[in-house]
């Protein structure tokens, strides 16, 4: 995927996870941690805030929340960070690059507390999402990274993060989880992206459990399929008119394919102006028209 195309995913996760509601779906689906169970909903909020770090502030996608854990008298501030490693390549700086942000997040904590006063820090849950092809060979605790560790422990600074990887959950596990998360890595996933007839499969799929969504989350993965498509197809230049169009007739609940096929046809007439015509793209515009044809 081309450096656009990575930019618009991240931005696109960041969006969905901007969303409260969704990012605790997030947290319930994929984190089996008993703390999760025992989150107060109405106390969570996004720290709206970036980092200030030169190395790595340009790259990063990432989300904070802070949230209450445990009854609403007696409960703890927790921070949880999300960073989303939305590339192929695996990155080995990763605990590294994780430290960094918890530091500074804790920093921050300490400006509003008073000097000389004894205080604890809130703990921060680190999670990973990560959603390349390439396996995760990253060490998950920090201390591993460094040389010798077993010799000099218990005086280095360790932790552990939570990985989740959106590749390692069969179809199958997703099908049955069904909510917003689960068909956000169904269309994420790297067959989805690079198989067709997976990504339409999908899209059915979508529609059937429509009435399962809310309409607000089903617009955003309404927006997310967009970017999966263009993302996957390559194609540029589509005007907000004809976004707009598309993304009227997926909300009507009419046939997804007709969306897709538009943009296949005018790419197609493109390619073949150009004297460039894919007869793989030729063929594919056959079988949306039997398909069509069929399901009438």
């Amino acid at each position: 995927m081309s450096k656009k195309g990575h930019h618009l995913k991240d931005k696109g996760y960041k969006e969905i996870f901007e969303n409260k509601d969704l990012f605790l779906e997030f947290l319930h689906t994929c984190i089996k941690e008993e703390w999760v169970n025992h989150i107060d909903p109405e106390q969570t909020e996004r720290v709206d805030k970036e980092f200030i770090l030169q190395d790595y502030q340009k790259q990063e996608a990432d989300i904070i929340y802070r949230m209450k854990v445990g009854d609403r008298d007696g409960g703890r501030i927790v921070y949880v960070y999300v960073l989303l490693e939305l590339q192929s390549s695996v990155d080995y700086t990763m605990p590294l690059r994780l430290l960094s942000y918890m530091v500074q997040l804790w920093l921050q904590e300490t400006k509003n507390r008073t000097k000389g006063k004894r205080y604890a820090l809130p703990p921060i849950v680190p999670i990973i999402l990560y959603n390349g092809q390439k396996e995760w060979k990253v060490p998950r605790r920090f201390v591993e990274i460094i040389e010798e560790h077993s010799q000099y422990m218990p005086y280095l600074v360790d932790f552990k993060y939570i990985m989740v990887d959106i590749n390692a959950y069969t179809e199958e596990q997703l099908r049955s989880i069904s909510n917003t998360i689960s068909y956000l890595f169904m269309f994420d996933r790297s067959e989805a992206t690079d198989d067709y007839d997976a990504l339409r499969e999908r899209l059915k799929q979508l529609l059937s459990d429509r009435e399962r969504l809310s309409t607000s989350h089903f617009k955003i993965l309404i927006n997310f399929v967009l970017c999966i498509i263009m993302n996957t197809r390559k194609i540029e230049g589509i005007n907000e008119a004809e976004i707009a169009e598309i993304q009227a007739l997926m909300e009507e609940g009419e046939d997804m394919t007709l969306a897709i096929e538009r943009m296949l046809k005018r790419e197609y007439k493109k390619e073949r102006l150009a004297g460039r015509a894919d007869d793989l793209l030729e063929g594919r515009l056959e079988g949306l028209e039997i398909g069509r044809e069929e399901g009438k």
